[in-house]
């Protein structure tokens, strides 16, 4: 509801009629023209222009011309959350999910403007949502606080973002060992590695939703472009 989304309806209508659903709705609350021209190309049968935990209990129990559903799937806030996890039963879903998170692992070989970029573009999602810097250098660490400000002072998203921030961290570590261990302890969701060989460390790592290796493996467009590839 926050930002207009046609990845994530492209991602799970797409998905839904291809996999051969008789039914397809859409629930969104204020839609964009671009979210409603993606509900098209999607062939989705329906548009709900409702959000949270409403929509929700609509698409599990249905609600004038909106039918139970049996199974409902797609990003939300912590109420979306919530609700999921009481229809949870009467309905299938996809998952519970947590704030989203991102991780980079970087040296003093990496690009400060870019990994705050990379930070904001995460952070800019939900003010629950978690920045995180695992470094081996002290001096990069300073260098993407100050970006992050900079950046912070012209981002249009800066209300949320900045709320997140606060929420993040940055780890310094002695090396390259004790950066992956820690980004392997948390787990997160996506986990970027900018540091020199970049695919050596990489291929270390174990626990993580999404891996993007080097400084141009940007999560926040790769993760939107390879998902609707892989639909459309």
């Amino acid at each position: 509801g926050r930002y207009p989304l046609p990845s994530s309806v492209l991602m799970t209508a797409v998905t839904a009629v291809t996999a051969g659903c008789k039914e397809v709705w859409v629930a969104s609350p204020r839609p964009t023209e671009v979210t409603m021209a993606a509900a098209y190309v999607a062939g989705a049968d329906g548009l709900l222009a409702v959000g949270g935990a409403q929509a929700i209990a609509a698409l599990a129990y249905g609600v004038g011309g909106v039918p139970p559903c049996d199974v409902i799937v797609g990003p939300g806030n912590m109420w979306v959350t919530a609700a999921k996890s009481l229809v949870a039963g009467l309905c299938a879903i996809d998952m519970l999910a947590g704030p989203s998170e991102v991780l980079v692992i970087a040296d003093g070989s990496a690009n400060a403007k870019i990994i705050a970029a990379d930070l904001l573009a995460q952070a800019e999602h939900d003010t629950e949502a978690r920045p995180i810097l695992v470094c081996t250098d002290e001096g990069l660490i300073d260098e993407v606080n100050k970006e992050l400000q900079e950046q912070l002072a012209v981002l249009p998203t800066a209300p949320v973002a900045r709320e997140a921030v606060k929420k993040g961290f940055a780890v310094l570590c002695s090396d390259i060992d004790e950066a992956i261990a820690i980004s392997n302890r948390v787990g997160p969701e996506h986990l970027e590695i900018q540091t020199e060989d970049a695919d050596g460390v990489g291929k270390r790592c174990s626990n993580y939703g999404g891996l993007f290796v080097g400084a141009f493996g940007i999560c926040v467009c790769v993760c939107v472009c390879v998902c609707v590839c892989v639909c459309v």
